[in-house]
């Protein structure tokens, strides 16, 4: 077995991952700009499906997935949203904020105008 993120199928199909510093060859690139496409495409009837289902006029991507700017690109041009958002803590460090907005049981109302809501401590405290 490889690693996690590759199974032995993905291997006897594709081959034995790159590795790193290892020539960058069309095979390598057109499988990512394969993956690329079935990405976005995938992205794309989903969230248009969600769209749909819900009567919701606004798109808020989050995941690891939401940094990716081509696949965000591709939505914003495709879909007829009002508005578009990208979680900021996008990948699973975000988790803790759904995690409280969960726990607050109520919907946020406010627009979010930064992500530094961590305490405010004193310089001199931070050295310490």
């Amino acid at each position: 077995s490889y690693h996690e993120q590759f199974t032995d199928k993905l291997v006897n199909e594709l081959g034995k991952p790159r590795k790193r510093g290892q020539e960058l060859t069309d095979f390598y690139e057109n499988v990512a700009f394969a993956a690329q496409k079935l990405l976005e495409k995938a992205l794309l009837v989903t969230a248009q499906r969600l769209l749909d289902q819900t009567n919701e006029s606004n798109l808020c991507v989050a995941g690891g997935v939401g940094y990716n700017c081509k696949a965000n690109m591709i939505l914003r041009e495709n879909l007829d949203v009002n508005g578009f958002f990208v979680q900021p803590m996008a990948g699973e460090v975000g988790t803790s904020v759904g995690a409280g907005l969960l726990a607050a049981d109520k919907p946020v109302s406010r627009k979010l105008k930064n992500v530094y809501y961590a305490m405010k401590h004193q310089n001199v405290e931070l050295k310490r």
